[in-house]
């Protein structure tokens, strides 16, 4: 689902009203918009153990077909954006970033391990805390590769 805020004195939508106010004492409403899935490709361009980077939805994201399906995560780290594109894959379904070590879980986006490299890294630690990957469901239809951004 995606999200939008809308604020001002009324709306032609039929919208929930959520107990804040804008700063012009304005009622400030929730929308939930279903987004659907785009194409990405044909499953058999992303071969087994392989990943391909998609922009899609104004989002970047790379797909992985691991043994088990495939799965979709943002494309940059969230320690300090570096890409994952070319990160390396450790047992199976954990990326891992090239520049400071940040481990994920590439099916549920959780971290392993937080930046860790160089030493003194734990330090900038302090200002970026601890955050997990954005991930994408995807869904195979006809031998076609499908996320929703």
């Amino acid at each position: 689902m995606s999200h939008a805020w809308f604020a001002g004195p009324s709306c032609v939508l039929t919208i929930m009203c959520t107990s804040g106010r804008t700063a012009r004492g304005w009622p400030r409403y929730w929308v939930d918009f279903p987004m659907a899935f785009t194409f990405v490709c044909d499953e058999n361009i992303i071969p087994v153990g392989s990943r391909k980077t998609f922009d899609i939805g104004g989002e970047s994201i790379i797909v992985f077909h691991l043994k088990d399906g495939f799965f979709a995560i943002q494309r940059r780290c969230p320690h300090m954006f570096a890409s994952l594109e070319k990160g390396t894959m450790t047992g199976g379904q954990i990326i891992q970033c090239r520049i400071h070590k940040a481990q994920f879980d590439i099916k549920t986006g959780k971290t392993i391990r937080w930046a860790h490299f160089p030493p003194g890294i734990q330090a900038l630690n302090v200002l970026r805390s601890q955050k997990d990957l954005k991930t994408y469901p995807v869904k195979i239809e006809d031998k076609k590769v499908y996320v929703e951004v």
